[in-house]
């Protein structure tokens, strides 16, 4: 889960610094004392800049009380610690999203909204009485004229239900083992080989590929929970193909038959299912930098769950 400070919600709506001040205290209070806020409630390295009353912004209200006892972590924590959305923003492709008509597509709600389209868990706070105090929030994804989606992004205004939404969520992981036990209790439609990430506990560990790897094993969930009963696909699984599976840029693709042939060895997994067989798995998630890689067994059949062999290093190196 990460929260993302919906900057549009600071439009000039306090009265004077000092009001601006309290609100801004019980966030800090709430920040500090929940350490899952301290690490993942991202705002953008703009929001020193949006204005809080009629003539003065985000930082000027904070530096004009510098004797503040809040002001230097305040300022720690805009400027220069975030964390910063800015610095692991999610790609899209068709990279554009509104709210009410206005573009969001470079603010928190809609780096809120990319998150939630590839699969992960994200909400928005908003500061009181600046037009953003209800929930969900409605994203329109795309172009007004042809839209492609809307995301409904929950919303926080009161800082106690912040910090209440906050005590309900599983840490992030802090080494490969335990982002094995969260997988392998969030994707029910997938089924991770004991050994699946035998290699990747020789790697340094790293949180910027543990999202990057739900990301791809999200996109896998989805695929499939959302087939028939007998296997076949419903519409929602050939947008899946064409969005993940697909093109130059996919998550998804195959081995060349060039090493297809030379690592056919190593791209062969034990099948724990059958002892003593081994099951060829060329097709494979992609994660770039670091070259990381998630092989599954693939084409999938009637089964109720995919089978992942392998995360870790890209196999196939020359």
């Amino acid at each position: 889960m990460a929260w993302y400070v919906n900057d549009l919600s600071l439009c000039g709506q306090y009265l004077d610094a000092a009001t601006f001040l309290e609100d801004l205290a019980k966030l800090m209070r709430m920040r500090t004392k929940g350490s899952m806020l301290e690490q993942r409630l991202f705002c953008s390295r703009t929001l020193h800049t949006r204005p809080v009353t009629l003539n003065m912004n985000f930082r000027q209200a904070v530096e004009s009380k510098n004797k503040h006892i809040l002001v230097p972590l305040v300022l720690t924590w805009i400027t220069k610690s975030g964390p910063f959305w800015d610095d692991v923003r999610v790609s899209n492709d068709d990279d554009y999203f509104e709210s009410n008509g206005q573009d969001v597509t470079n603010y928190g709600l809609g780096e809120a909204a990319r998150r939630l389209l590839v699969g992960l868990q994200a909400s928005s706070f908003s500061f009181a009485r600046g037009g953003f105090d209800y929930s969900p929030i409605d994203i329109v994804h795309g172009l007004p004229e042809s839209p492609l989606d809307t995301v409904s992004v929950p919303n926080f205004w009161d800082t106690n239900a912040l910090y209440n939404d906050a005590l309900t969520v599983v840490p992030a992981p802090v080494n490969w083992k335990q982002m094995l036990e969260q997988v392998q209790s969030r994707y029910d439609k997938l089924i991770f080989s004991p050994n699946s990430i035998d290699k990747l506990l020789r790697e340094p560990f790293s949180q910027r590929v543990v999202e990057q790897i739900f990301i791809r094993l999200e996109v896998l969930q989805r695929f499939m929970a959302c087939r028939h009963e007998n296997g076949h696909y419903s519409a929602k699984n050939h947008e899946l193909i064409a969005q993940h599976f697909s093109g130059e840029k996919a998550w998804f693709t195959d081995e060349s038959e060039t090493n297809k042939k030379e690592f056919k060895e190593d791209l062969s997994f034990p099948d724990t299912e059958h002892r003593g067989h081994r099951v060829f798995c060329s097709w494979h998630g992609k994660i770039k930098t670091p070259q990381y890689r998630i092989h599954f067994e693939w084409p999938v059949d009637a089964r109720p769950k995919l089978r992942i062999f392998y995360i870790g290093p890209k196999i196939t190196k020359s």
